[in-house]
This record gives C-alpha cells, sequence and structure tokens, in this order.
C-alpha cells in the first residue's frame, strides 16, 4: 500500500512538473505576444492547461476583458472584429466551466448560454456545438438526464454534419452514458463503443479515458468486477499520462466503490480517500459530494455510524449548495438508513421521503424502487403495518419492471461482452503482426545499412590503394621521364662531340683537289 501511495505521490510529481512546464512555455509567449488576438488565443490555451479553479479564473477574466476592450475599439476591420467575437463566445464558454466545477450551475448554464448565443450570431457551428454539449453536462450533473441527452444529441448531430471527430467521438460517448444511466445497457454499449473506436483511431487519449470509465461503470453495475477494474484501471493510465487531475479522481473514486461491493473496505478508503483530497486540492464541488457519499457507505458498513453520519451530512450539505438532485437523492436515503439503524423513526423517515420525492421527480425507477424499500423496512420496524404494505407493493412493483428490463437486456451484455473482448483479442494479434513487421522492417534496414557502410567503406579503401597506386605510378613515370631528359641530353651531348670532331678533321686534311693539284706539280 505505501509502494501504491508513493508512486501515485510520484506520479503528481511529475504531472506538476510538466503542467508548470507548459504552463511557463505559454506565459513566455504571452509576455513576448505583440497581438491582442494572439493573446487571447493564449489565455484559453492556459485556461485549458490550468487545473487550479482559482486560476484559471482569472484567465476567464482576462481572457473576456482583453477580446471585449478591442471589441469596443473604433475602426476594426469585419475580419479583426469577428475574430474577437469568437474570442469572447470561448472566454464566456469558459467561465461555464469554471462556474460548473465551482457547483454554481445557475451561472454555468447562464455562460454556456451566453456563448452560444454569440456563436449562433457568428455562424460558428463548431462554437455552436460544444456549448449545446456544455449544457448538456450539466443537466446530467443535476440529474435531468432527458435534458442532458437532447443537448448532446444536438450537439451530436452539429459535430457530425461539420465532421468534428473529437467532438463526434465525446458526444456519443456522453449519450451512450446517459442510456446506461437510464437503464438502455444495449443504446449505451453502441454509443461507447462506437466512441471508443473513434477515440482509438484518432489518438484522443483523453476521450478514450472518459469512455473506458464509462464503460466500466456499465461492467461494475452489471457486478463483473473483474472487467470494471480493467477498465477503470486502463482509464487511470491514460488519465495520468495525459495529466488529468480530476480524470485521475474520478478513477480511484470508481476503483474504491468496486472494492466497496466486494467488502474490501480498507482498500476501498484508501482509494476513495485518494480521490476526494485530489478533488479537494482542485475545487471541484460535485465530486468532493461523490467522494464524501461513497466514503459515508463505507463506514455505514465497518459499522462506524456515526463517522458516516457526518460524512453523508458533509456531501448533502454541498450537493444541496449545488443543485445536484440526483446526488441529494441517493444521500438523503443514506442518512435515513443510517438513523433506521439508530432507531431514529422521524429522521429516518424525513429523509427516506426526501430521497422518494427527488427520485420520482426525476424519474429514476431504481431509486424509488431503493427509497419505497428502506420506508418499508422503518415503517414495519415502527409495526405501523398500513405504511409498510403500501411501500412494499410499491417497491415490488418497481422491482418486477426492473428485473423484467434487466432479463431482456442480460442476454444482449453478454453478447457484447463476448464481442467486446472477441475485438480486442484480435486488435492485439493485429498489433502483435504489426509490431512482427515492423521488427522485420527494421532488422532489414539494419541489414541494408549495413551493407551500404560495408560497401562505402570498401569502395573508400579501393579507392585509397587506387590513388596511392597512382601517384606511385605519377612518381615512377616523373623518373622516367627525368632520365629519359638526362640520356637525351648526354646523347646529343655526345652527338655534338662528335659532329665537332668532323668539323675539326675535315678542316686540318686537305681536300682531294689540293693534293692532286700538288702531285701534278711533281710529275712536271
Amino acid at each position: 500500500m505505501f509502494r501504491i501511495i508513493c508512486l501515485i505521490i510520484l506520479f503528481f510529481q511529475l504531472g506538476l512538473h510538466a503542467q508548470n512546464k507548459v504552463t511557463d512555455s505559454l506565459k513566455t509567449e504571452l509576455k513576448n505576444a505583440k497581438q491582442d488576438s494572439l493573446k487571447c488565443r493564449i489565455y484559453k490555451e492556459l485556461f485549458f492547461a490550468e487545473k487550479n479553479l482559482d486560476i484559471r479564473f482569472e484567465y476567464c477574466k482576462a481572457h473576456l476583458k482583453l477580446a471585449e476592450t478591442n471589441l469596443a475599439l473604433p475602426g476594426k476591420s469585419k475580419e479583426e472584429v469577428l475574430v474577437f467575437k469568437k474570442q469572447k463566445a470561448a472566454a464566456l464558454n469558459s467561465f461555464g466551466i469554471v462556474y460548473y466545477n465551482k457547483g454554481d450551475v445557475t451561472k454555468a448554464v447562464d455562460y454556456y448560454n451566453q456563448s452560444l448565443k454569440l456563436s449562433e450570431t457568428l455562424q460558428n457551428r463548431s462554437g455552436i456545438a460544444t456549448s449545446i454539449h456544455n449544457i448538456g453536462i450539466v443537466y446530467q450533473g443535476t440529474g435531468d438526464l432527458s435534458k442532458a441527452l437532447e443537448y448532446y444529441s444536438r450537439s451530436l448531430k452539429i459535430r457530425e454534419e461539420i465532421e468534428e471527430k473529437m467532438g463526434i467521438a465525446s458526444s456519443r460517448s456522453s449519450i451512450g452514458a446517459i442510456y446506461n444511466a437510464q437503464g438502455d445497457v444495449p443504446k449505451a454499449l453502441e454509443y461507447l463503443s462506437s466512441a471508443l473506436k473513434l477515440q482509438e483511431e484518432i489518438n484522443d487519449k483523453k476521450g478514450e479515458g472518459t469512455t473506458l470509465n464509462n464503460l466500466g461503470i456499465i461492467y461494475a453495475d452489471q457486478g463483473d468486477a473483474t472487467k470494471a477494474l480493467e477498465f477503470y484501471t486502463r482509464s487511470l493510465n491514460l488519465k495520468k499520462e495525459i495529466g488529468d487531475k480530476s480524470g485521475v479522481a474520478t478513477q480511484l473514486n470508481n476503483i474504491g466503490s468496486v472494492y466497496y461491493e466486494q467488502n474490501d473496505f480498507t482498500k476501498a478508503v484508501d482509494y476513495l480517500d485518494q480521490g476526494l483530497k485530489i478533488r479537494e486540492e482542485i475545487g471541484f464541488k460535485n465530486g468532493i459530494a461523490e467522494s464524501l457519499n461513497n466514503l459515508g457507505s463505507v463506514y455505514k458498513e465497518m459499522g462506524d455510524l456515526k463517522k458516516a453520519l457526518e460524512t453523508y451530512g458533509r456531501s448533502l450539505e454541498i450537493q444541496t449548495e449545488i443543485g445536484d438532485r440526483s446526488g441529494m437523492a441517493v444521500t438523503a436515503m443514506n442518512i435515513g438508513q443510517v438513523n433506521w439503524t439508530q432507531k431514529n423513526w422521524s429522521k429516518a423517515i424525513e429523509y427516506a421521503n426526501q430521497g422518494l420525492q427527488i427520485s420520482t421527480e426525476l424519474g429514476y425507477p431504481e431509486y424509488r424502487m431503493n427509497a419505497a424499500n428502506i420506508l418499508h423496512g422503518i415503517y414495519k420496524a415502527m409495526n405501523n403495518y398500513d405504511k409498510a404494505l403500501e411501500n412494499y407493493e410499491l417497491f415490488t412493483s418497481l422491482k418486477d419492471s426492473i428485473n423484467n428490463q434487466t432479463t431482456k437486456k442480460a442476454a444482449i451484455r453478454s453478447q457484447f461482452k463476448i464481442e467486446y473482448e472477441h475485438k480486442e483479442q484480435i486488435t492485439k494479434l493485429m498489433q502483435e503482426k504489426k509490431d512482427i513487421k515492423n521488427e522485420e522492417e527494421k532488422q532489414r534496414q539494419v541489414i541494408v545499412r549495413n551493407v551500404f557502410v560495408g560497401g562505402f567503406a570498401l569502395v573508400l579503401i579501393l579507392a585509397v590503394v587506387i590513388s596511392r597506386s597512382f601517384i606511385q605510378n605519377r612518381r615512377k613515370n616523373k623518373l622516367i621521364e627525368t632520365q629519359k631528359i638526362l640520356v637525351e641530353e648526354k646523347q646529343k651531348e655526345i652527338i655534338d662531340s662528335i659532329h665537332y670532331a668532323q668539323r675539326i678533321q675535315k678542316a686540318l686534311m686537305p681536300s682531294e683537289k689540293y693534293i692532286e693539284k700538288n702531285l701534278n706539280k711533281l710529275k712536271a
């Protein structure tokens, strides 16, 4: 356990270092930026790179102020006005994100709607789809699943029309989560599997992590702890890789919930507490309330009812503050159960009825069934058999309805599981083949490289040998030429000497006519 904690601490240190590196780089760019349009874009990037909500809020304000200041200046061209209006819409959307994470859903929806209207006037379809999707997130967080599904579907339609792949995958994943919450598992699996395939294709690791989490939830709901942990762990690793603290906290919370279902309370508290601390660090109120509620359930099962009530109370207080009605229903029922165990009848009935009322308003049959079952137990313990029977009948009717739906979907879920695992196996085999092919290609490249290097070395050696031979031959030829010149010079000297001697000889010897003339004189 200590080792796990050390690894998690190390991860966050590395993640924080990477985050600081990115934000420092962006801050440097912001300082050096000359154009306000560029500064606006950098403020937007800083917003998404930063994890602290208070700092993000400051980036929002600076972003919006800069955009509005430029829009108020006279003499701007149509292109410049368009740029700064888009930046204003982006800043308004960022405000919505901050307020939602702070738990102020009213302000969140207000800013999302402002961003939506501005994007509509600009005919910026990507911006329109983003705002609509974010409004869907708010409705999902407050438990209004039908509204959430409506907005997610509208966003998906626009994103499909403009072929925005990352957005399409995000919308499909969110729709899958809604269908699962509504109990329509076949549709949930259809949307989630298509989202995951697209996210893997475009290497959208953040989206892929979210979809893996949603698939994990489905397996957890069906009691398949092994597969749930597998998907949650895969999602956790991706969230760590990209430094998504909120996503990491969600996976730690979900893994803790699986261990809770397995009655491994030590591990459950460990993982849930880690997730809670991260959520408190980043100020994510919805998540804080969820973690507290889950921890309260663990304490209840461990028999520490005082700590359970205290933790549930903190959770309900935050849920009431932020308007999380779905969470309020669950937590109220949990508080009712603890009071039932303690025989605090009035409080038990008060909180159980609160849970039943909210569940009925939200249209959650499973929540209603649980609330009716709690009320049945309370009234039975109080010997109020009329009320006990009334709630028991409501409980059984809802249970039969839910069980029938579950039975119908069980075969489809099982088939999906087989198909999904088969698909995973095929993907692994294809990846292995691809890896083998890549390795063969690497080896071939190494051989080609070695042959090239060897050939080049051989050519170089031959060139050196030929060069040396050429130089030696040239030296020999030069020596021969020199010797030839010397011989020729000697020959010339000899010939010249002979010619000279001949000339002398000729000069000393009398001519034939001279001899003949003198002989004739003697005869006379």
